[in-house]
This record gives C-alpha cells, sequence and structure tokens, in this order.
C-alpha cells in the first residue's frame, strides 16, 4: 500500500512540477543565454524524474518497512 502511495505522489509531482517548472526555466534562461529555452537536451528531464522517483519511492518503502518489522501486537504489549 505504501508502494502504491508513493507511486501516485511521484506521478502527482511530476505532473505538476512539469507544468510549474516553464515559470522559473524561462525567465531564467532569457537572462542567462537569451533564448527561452535552455541549452539543455530534453535527457535532462528523465533524469531529474528518475532520480525523483528513485528517492520518492525508496525512502517511503524503507521507512515503512523499518516501522512494520516490529509486530503490532508486541509493539504495543505492556510486557517488559
Amino acid at each position: 500500500m505504501v508502494a502504491v502511495e508513493s507511486l501516485v505522489l511521484t506521478v502527482t509531482g511530476v505532473f505538476f512540477g512539469t507544468v510549474a517548472a516553464p515559470a522559473g526555466a524561462v525567465p531564467f534562461s532569457l537572462v542567462r543565454v537569451d533564448a527561452v529555452l535552455p541549452d539543455q537536451g530534453p535527457g535532462i528531464w528523465p533524469a531529474i524524474v528518475g532520480i525523483g522517483a528513485a528517492a520518492t519511492v525508496l525512502t517511503s518503502v524503507a521507512t515503512a518497512h523499518r516501522a512494520l518489522r516490529t509486530p503490532a501486537v508486541e509493539a504495543v504489549s505492556l510486557t517488559a
């Protein structure tokens, strides 16, 4: 369930990040290189998306795995 949730979070973040990115990239590129788009090739977008997706999914799943290592009954028992 955590993996599915992080996948939905990743897809949503990639979508809105891609929509919002031109708001910062276009003005910066206009000032720096007098062009609407930066000189980097199209490979930069998949690289950024891949790193962001990997970080989101791996940290979510690793945190859930660590939290769920101890069975729930054992975690809440009052035995000392």
